[in-house]
């Protein structure tokens, strides 16, 4: 009998350790599991405001070659540009923070991941740097309003070309960013 009670004792031990073990095990599984939806949903987010944010950067970049083709287009490219250039901006901020966010949702980010989210965060200050550039030119839209007539032509090409050198030089530098990043992933 005394064999018998220490026998269900041992197996109680062992019991009740297994199934501390498999309850860890679940707990491990499930907090894995709701990290790893987490950090899908939060890919699939950065993704989105990322391809959204792309779109608007080609509306703001055709808006400012349309007057190229109609050089008296620059009062209503500025108009277009206003209109987009806040919504991008609102976007980039919405990128900045999609981007943190999957940054710490990664328990292990890894060496190509942390290079990869500094290029990215180079990129998203050059996208800043560039509604600058963008704002710049919206506001030639008043100051163009004091210059004569005969000589709009002329203020125009003086004042919105240059800005728009300036954005296509960013431009060349985020390509270049891109390219790094592309070849090391």
């Amino acid at each position: 009998p005394e064999a018998q009670i220490n026998l269900r004792r041992k197996h109680r031990i062992v019991a009740g350790l297994v199934a501390v073990l498999l309850t860890g095990a679940l707990g491990f599984g499930i907090a894995s599991g709701w990290n790893q939806g987490y950090e899908r949903v939060r890919t699939q987010r950065f993704l989105r405001d990322l391809a959204i944010s792309h779109t608007l950067e080609q509306n703001i970049d055709a808006a400012e070659n349309r007057v190229f083709d109609a050089p008296s287009d620059y009062v209503d490219a500025c108009a277009t540009l206003q209109v987009l250039a806040g919504q991008w901006e609102t976007q980039l901020d919405n990128l900045s923070v999609d981007a943190v966010a999957l940054a710490q949702s990664r328990w292990q980010p890894g060496e190509k991941f942390e290079d990869a989210m500094k290029r990215l965060a180079e990129i998203i200050r050059l996208n800043h740097q560039k509604i600058q550039f963008v704002q710049k030119q919206i506001n030639l839209r008043i100051e163009a309003q004091s210059v004569p007539r005969e000589k709009q032509d002329a203020f125009w090409q003086e004042n919105f070309q240059p800005l728009r050198q300036q954005i296509l030089d960013l431009d060349t530098h985020k390509s270049q960013i891109l390219r790094t990043l592309v070849a090391r992933n």
